[in-house]
């Protein structure tokens, strides 16, 4: 698979996508809550249009008709009628209490898994500026893929500031905090790609954090078989090429554009300049950065270097796959 196919949610077009099918204010609903989501919203909608209208309208029709004019005073005192008043304080409660009601039954759904759900448990990692997903049978990837009509748990986790894992078209959104574990769940209802966001802003690559959920018409083992990323089956490019999108593409591109690090593209065995002067970018260099990322920070990239480290994250053969990707990542 390349590279572009991969990444294509990082340069696709939302508005492009062939499922967006939903409505006026909402993607297509694709999971069990996204249609009580929907449907509390749009009480709460045509009730305040209701209400909206009942108010503007005939307070229009009393300003024109009751504006002042020559030839009429005004009366010494307001009328005063008290099965009104009690109507419009009475009424607008009881609905608030409806909304209330509903909005709370509709969070506990949505915050309380069904039993199942913890036999299919996905940990999600939010880092600046990437999403990396663990899986039950310890495979990580960049790739979110679903069976259908399964509920699935996620297990959110921050390495560095506060994130947000937002799925429109499931209706789910979480916040991701820095030093704490989050729950939520989803059981997808329809098959299809739909998009992950980070929905709270965490720095200037912000907009990078953009994923495809994939929502296919397998069953739970035969996604885990799909989705193992098996080293023996790549060569030593494809393996660093895989690894550079679980934990690089986020903040270093291979096209020459810059990310919030610099980018890959026709750097390998050049000179760049670095706070401790001018630094060959050789194997030497680039498993320094990737151990130590503030040993030798690139200028002008603000240091210390946002990067973290990779010291026991990855083994010495995928920091060699790594470099073998970054001697020719536009291969």
């Amino acid at each position: 698979m390349s590279l572009d196919s991969v990444l294509w949610a990082q340069t696709e077009d939302y508005t492009n996508w062939s499922n967006w099918d939903g409505s006026y204010f909402f993607p297509q609903q694709a999971s069990d809550n996204a249609a009580a989501v929907d449907g509390t919203f749009d009480l709460i909608f045509w009730v305040s249009v209701f209400f909206f209208v009942l108010i503007v309208v005939p307070m229009v029709v009393f300003i024109v008709k009751y504006r002042r004019r020559p030839g009429y005073s005004p009366k010494p005192a307001q009328d005063h009628n008290l099965v009104l008043e009690l109507g419009w304080s009475v009424i607008p409660t009881l609905i608030l209490v409806l909304f209330f009601v509903k909005g709370v039954w509709g969070y506990m759904d949505m915050r309380t898994p069904p039993d199942e759900a913890s036999e299919y448990e996905i940990q999600a990692q939010a880092s600046q500026f990437s999403w990396k997903f663990t899986y039950p049978n310890g495979t990580v990837s960049p790739k979110l893929v679903l069976p259908i009509n399964t509920p699935v748990r996620f297990r959110l986790q921050s390495s560095d500031v506060i994130h947000s894992f937002f799925i429109p078209a499931f209706r789910l959104k979480h916040d991701v905090v820095p030093g704490r574990f989050g729950t939520a769940w989803v059981n997808p209802t329809r098959v299809g790609t739909y998009r992950l966001y980070c929905a709270e802003f965490c720095g200037d690559g912000h907009s990078l954090m953009r994923r495809d959920v994939e929502v296919v018409d397998k069953t739970w083992e035969e996604v885990m078989d799909e989705i193992k990323w098996k080293y023996e089956e790549h060569d030593a490019w494809g393996n660093g090429q895989h690894l550079y999108i679980l934990n690089c593409a986020g903040c270093h591109s291979v096209d020459g554009s810059t990310k919030t690090g610099p980018s890959f593209l026709d750097a390998w065995g050049t000179q760049r300049e670095t706070y401790s002067g001018s630094v060959l970018f050789d194997e030497n260099y680039a498993r320094e950065s990737i151990l130590d990322p503030n040993a030798k920070v690139r200028t002008p990239f603000p240091r210390p270097s946002a990067m973290p480290t990779f010291q026991g994250k990855l083994t010495e053969d995928e920091i060699n796959y790594l470099i073998e990707f970054l001697k020719d990542p536009a291969r």
